[in-house]
């Protein structure tokens, strides 16, 4: 099963082109992985978006965008969550599963968001 993380990674990029905001955060809420299709399952796999959504993310970046990634899970795809936040590990945030998101994580994010270390 994929995954459509392009496709919002796309329109993130599309609400945030809209905003005329000073300061603009991004919360990521994933495994890290980046799986995508093309459609259908049938359609097949399409490799070549992965490097897409790290290019979005860089883009954030250098625009003075906050990335906050809320990884779930282990750290099987630490590596994309590394490229994804520009090796900012303090832009990371973990919980064991998605049974685990609860307000404690709302906080952490919100702390994140509010601290100097963002803005």
């Amino acid at each position: 099963m994929f995954t459509g993380t392009y496709d919002a990674y796309k329109l993130g990029q599309e609400m945030l082109d809209g905003d005329d905001s000073d300061s603009k955060v991004v919360v990521v809420l994933s495994d890290g992985q980046t799986s995508n299709c093309k459609g259908d399952i049938e359609i097949g796999y399409d490799p070549s978006i992965d490097k897409k959504e790290f290019e979005i993310a860089k883009k954030w970046r250098e625009n003075g965008i906050k990335i906050i990634f809320v990884r779930v899970g282990d750290d099987q795809y630490a590596e994309n969550i590394k490229e994804i936040v520009g090796n900012d590990n303090t832009s990371i945030l973990s919980v064991h599963d998605y049974s685990k998101l609860d307000k404690s994580v709302i906080t952490g994010v919100a702390k994140k968001i509010c601290s100097e270390e963002h803005f």
